[in-house]
C-alpha cells in the first residue's frame, strides 16, 4: 500500500554526532483513510535524538514500479 503525507511535524532535541540510530515508529490511529503516526530517533546509548509525528493518507495510486518503486 502507497500512502501519501498529509503533515508531517519532526521535533529534533540534541545533534547526532556518532554511532548507530535507531528510528521506531507507531500508528495511534487509523481512520478510514487517514492514519496517525508517530516516530521515536534514538542514539546506540538509548537517548533521545529526536520525535515525529505525521497524518498520511492512503494513496488511490497502487505501489508498484510503474511509479518508480523497485519492488
Amino acid at each position: 500500500m502507497l500512502v501519501l503525507t498529509v503533515s508531517f511535524t519532526v521535533h529534533f532535541a540534541r545533534p547526532v554526532t556518532r554511532g548507530e540510530l535507531r528510528a521506531v515508529g507507531h500508528l495511534l490511529h487509523r481512520s478510514g483513510r487517514l492514519f496517525l503516526a508517530e516516530s521515536d530517533l534514538r542514539d546506540d546509548q538509548g537517548r533521545s535524538l529526536g520525535r515525529g509525528s505525521g497524518v498520511f493518507t492512503r494513496s488511490a495510486i497502487p505501489l508498484d514500479s510503474s511509479i518508480g518503486y523497485a519492488l
